[in-house]
């Protein structure tokens, strides 16, 4: 074997390992300026092509393996605080003011392109309490307070549709009917309906979507109205919109008059 040779194939191997620990061991993080409204803001080492794509999307591009970048960004994440917002984790970078909301990576040969979804500044609880995805939704029934009474304003409220129509609630007191909103706080119906952190368009859905798995049972009376019920709630949707909830219902008794 020649000298030459000898060089090569040590040049070689040098570049291979040289590769290998490139792609795959953390470096560590770098501090990037994006654009004139956002500060700078951190990422992993040899990131580049860094772009602001529109307000609420960076993207940049990396040679590192997919799952180191993957573990550097979750480990960046996990560093920030956390706070639950619309049913899913946020991460709050304080330092620079940005909230995370997730990243994706797209692989292209021995390119990864990542896209981070970011939001300028954080969420307020109002925002964060409201829920986008009715599948995500639950219910419980906290029991009356110690005379007996509903916090829920008993025998009627109201609530305004997505057109921004008034609709009455005729509620039995039970127990209060509560559903988890966008912060996984159980909140009593009349304030998930009056703040919109719910409609009730999403809790018919909700309890359609129950009907799949048995959890609810569901039944059209006089060919016009809608019954969804269980062991714990029934609720009436009339066909003016008006809504009947109690723990059993009537059907001796007159509603959606």
């Amino acid at each position: 074997m020649t000298k030459r040779l000898k060089l090569f194939i040590i040049i070689t191997v040098l570049l291979i390992i040289i590769i290998f620990i490139f792609r795959l061991f953390p470096f560590g993080y770098n501090q990037y300026k994006i654009s004139l409204d956002l500060s700078k803001i951190t990422l992993p080492k040899f990131s580049y092509d860094i772009k602001q794509e529109q307000k609420g999307i960076i993207t940049f591009k990396s040679h590192r393996s997919k799952f180191i970048i993957q573990d550097e960004i979750n480990d960046m994440f996990e560093s920030y605080d956390k706070y639950i917002c619309n049913n899913k984790v946020y991460y709050y970078d304080k330092n620079h003011n940005i909230t995370f909301m997730d990243y994706e990576i797209s692989n292209r040969f021995f390119t990864n392109n990542i896209k981070l979804i970011y939001h300028s500044g954080k969420f307020s609880d109002n925002e964060c309490a409201k829920v986008f995805d009715y599948k995500q939704m639950d219910y419980r029934i906290i029991p009356v307070n110690s005379t007996g009474h509903c916090y829920i304003k008993e025998d009627k409220f109201e609530y305004r549709d997505e057109n921004n129509e008034l609709h009455n609630v005729y509620y039995e007191c039970f127990g209060n009917l509560a559903f988890k909103n966008g912060m996984n706080k159980m909140e009593y119906i009349d304030r998930v309906l009056f703040f919109r952190w719910i409609s009730m368009k999403d809790i018919i859905n909700y309890l359609n979507y129950k009907t799949k798995d048995k959890t609810f049972m569901k039944k059209i009376i006089d060919k016009k109205h809608t019954l969804y019920y269980n062991n714990d709630f029934y609720l009436l949707k009339c066909n003016n919109k008006n809504i009947y909830i109690g723990e059993k219902y009537d059907e001796f008794k007159s509603y959606c008059n």
